[in-house]
This record gives structure tokens, C-alpha cells and sequence, in this order.
């Protein structure tokens, strides 16, 4: 039986390569996953893993430059029924794709810097390109990813206009961020004279900070145009597939992640008070649900989070408590199952604990 490998807002189907679009900021560029093979599907580990968010080809070698693989990654989800958001992040040549039906629930994402720019593997005129096509198919559900965000190359009035622009030209909304500076990548960043700084008051880590003003500048050019824009790309998911919460719970963190301002609002603060009677039986650790008041976050309380805020030290509502030793990837799948976040112990891994393997039968989701 495979593996599952968890990232933060996706179960991840794909393989690196050993190439992709020379992006110089690419959070990939370490080689981390070059070579990279995961192609067990989320069923083959539990059926109820059906429903979990999929991201195929998300590592190193964007899907347009291997197009035949992510097609048949595809294909094998739809054998299998699978019931969850299945995103294919790209910045490449969406016309390379052809234009043919999924029985997925399927998300296409075109990825943009916003700039024609050296040390970026896109441009605009392929960007473009791949909204007019998007547009032309209608087939499936398409946004745009509008990142890194980097401080003084593509962050200026004018070039948050134009992705904005775009975005409300073909009705899609908006997802952003800011540059990942992984340990691993900014000592060569700095050697090549590359222009990556993080913004002044910040420093780089595995967040991805973008300063007050251009949050502000974003909202506000997104205001104007009406177009709906979402700091965590799990509420962009989460709103454009109709979903009743925020997949990835973030309504336990609402000022951090200014809750206040997302169309997502009213879902997440209806659905966090019914969380005391979420079922989770599908949960196979030892566990209970209690209501807590100023918890603080695990990763916070053992100071290894990187960028703790004032709400990890005040996480209100209902969670999950365990005696079992969790990974990151534990406590991420459980929110995706339930809505819940977890009190307990946890290791940082993408790698998911034994207990959640079961033999297919039923057919399983949430």
C-alpha cells in the first residue's frame, strides 16, 4: 500500500522532474522533490479519504510540461469516485491540455506573477492566454493564483491592478501570497544576487508574508472591481466548490487570517457552532471532544512555530483531544474529516500515522 503525502492544504498526487519553468524563487528549487513519486490514491489508504482535497503535479515540474501523467492521475481518481476537490495549479500552456470532461469535481488554477520578469517562468501573455481558454471551455471550476508576491518586483499599484483586472474580466477570484524564504533557498538566492527580500518588519521562513499596505492594496483594488479575492488558498477552495466550512479550519485562527473580510464568513461562523456535535467517528485514534477557551496552540506552547500570533494563544470553541502522538499530517486530515482542530502532541511530518489505514469496502466520506 502507498503513501499519502499531506502539504498544508492538499493530499498530493504527482511526480518531480528534474526541469520545470526556471522560476528563481521557486520554494522547489532545493531539489526537494525532484524525482519525487507519489502516486497512491487517498482511497487506497482509507475509503473515507474519498473526500479529502487533491492537488496533482503541485511539486517541482509544472503540469503543462507534463501533461500525459496529470491526465492519467486524473483519470484514476475519477475510476475511483473520487468526491473531493481535485486542484491542478499551473503556469504554463493550458491549450496543451485538451479539452475534455473529468467526472471530478476539478479546479483548475492559473498561476501568475503579475510581471514579465526575469526570474519568473510565466508571462503575462501566456497568463492571458490561459484565462481566455479557461473561459472559452467552461468545463470545470478555474481561479487564479496571483504569487509569490515579492516586495518592490511585483507588488506595485499597477501590477495588482492588472491580475485584478484579469480576474474580473473572466469572473474568477483571486488567491495570494507571499514569497516562501525556505532555510534551504535564501543562501543562494542571496549568492546570485537575486532581487528576493522579505518586507521590511518581516523575515523570511515558511510562512508567506505579504506587508499591511499591499493586503490593503489588494483589497482594495479587488473592491472596486468586485472581485472576490482570499488570503488561504483552502477558503478560495472551499468557497468556489460550495462547501458549507473552510476545509482547513481557520475560523479557530479569525484575526490572524482577518475572518471579518472573507465571503467565507458567515459559512464558517455558522458551521464552528454546530462543532460540538460534529460526528467523528471516522477518526481511528483514541480521541474525545471538549470545549476549550484560550487554548494555546501545541506548536506555539513548545516554541516551534515560526511565526506564532495572538490567536494561537487564544483558540476558543470545540476540538479534538487525544492522548495519541499525532503528525502535522494527522492533525491536518483530521480538520479536513470533521472541522475540528486538535488538541494533542504532534511531530511535523507529511507523512501519516499507521492507525489510518483500513481495507477499501464502503465507499466513505464525510
Amino acid at each position: 500500500m502507498g503513501q499519502l503525502h499531506i502539504q498544508k492544504s492538499f493530499a498530493l498526487l504527482g511526480k518531480g522532474l528534474q526541469h520545470c519553468l526556471g522560476c528563481g524563487y521557486c520554494r522547489l528549487g532545493d531539489g526537494s522533490t525532484d524525482g519525487l513519486l507519489m502516486d497512491a490514491l487517498p482511497s487506497s489508504v482509507n475509503p473515507a479519504f474519498r473526500s479529502l482535497p487533491v492537488a496533482v503535479n503541485l511539486f517541482h515540474g509544472d503540469p503543462s510540461l507534463q501533461v500525459g501523467y496529470t491526465r492519467h492521475l486524473l483519470r484514476r481518481l475519477e475510476a475511483d469516485e473520487h468526491a473531493g476537490p481535485v486542484v491542478v495549479i499551473m503556469k504554463g500552456d493550458f491549450r496543451r491540455f485538451p479539452a475534455e470532461v473529468f467526472a471530478l469535481d476539478l479546479h483548475f488554477a492559473f498561476s501568475t506573477f503579475g510581471v514579465d520578469h526575469p526570474i519568473d517562468g510565466g508571462s503575462r501573455a501566456t497568463f492571458a492566454s490561459n484565462l481566455a481558454e479557461a473561459s472559452r471551455r467552461g468545463l470545470h471550476r478555474y481561479s487564479i493564483e496571483y504569487r509569490p508576491i515579492v516586495f518592490g518586483v511585483n507588488d506595485s499599484p499597477e501590477t495588482v491592478d492588472w491580475v485584478l483586472d484579469r480576474a474580473a474580466e473572466h469572473g474568477m477570484a483571486v488567491g495570494y501570497s507571499g514569497l516562501q524564504g525556505k532555510p534551504s533557498l535564501v543562501p543562494a538566492w542571496e549568492s546570485q544576487g537575486l532581487p528576493l527580500r522579505p518586507y521590511p518588519g518581516y523575515r523570511f521562513g515558511h510562512k508567506k508574508m505579504v506587508s499591511d499596505d499591499v493586503e490593503a492594496r489588494i483589497s482594495a483594488s479587488a473592491e472596486k472591481r468586485g472581485v472576490t479575492v482570499f488570503r488561504k488558498t483552502s477558503c478560495l477552495v472551499s468557497y468556489t466548490h460550495g462547501f458549507a466550512r473552510d476545509y482547513n479550519a481557520h475560523y479557530y485562527r479569525p484575526s490572524e487570517v482577518v475572518c471579518d473580510g472573507c465571503p467565507m464568513f458567515a459559512r464558517c461562523h455558522g458551521f464552528k457552532k454546530t462543532l460540538g456535535t460534529v460526528k467523528t467517528e471516522v477518526l481511528p485514534y483514541p480521541h474525545m471532544v471538549v470545549e476549550k477557551h484560550d487554548h494555546v496552540c501545541h506548536l506555539k506552547k513548545n516554541g516551534t512555530c515560526e511565526f506564532p500570533t495572538d490567536d494561537c494563544s487564544r483558540i476558543s470553541g470545540h476540538v479534538i483531544q487525544t492522548p495519541a502522538k499525532l503528525t502535522t499530517a494527522d492533525v491536518r486530515v483530521t480538520k479536513w474529516l470533521t472541522g475540528l482542530t486538535v488538541d494533542a502532541d504532534f511531530v511535523e511530518s507529511p507523512q501519516l500515522s499507521d492507525f489510518w489505514r483500513k481495507p477499501d469496502g464502503e465507499k466513505g466520506g464525510v
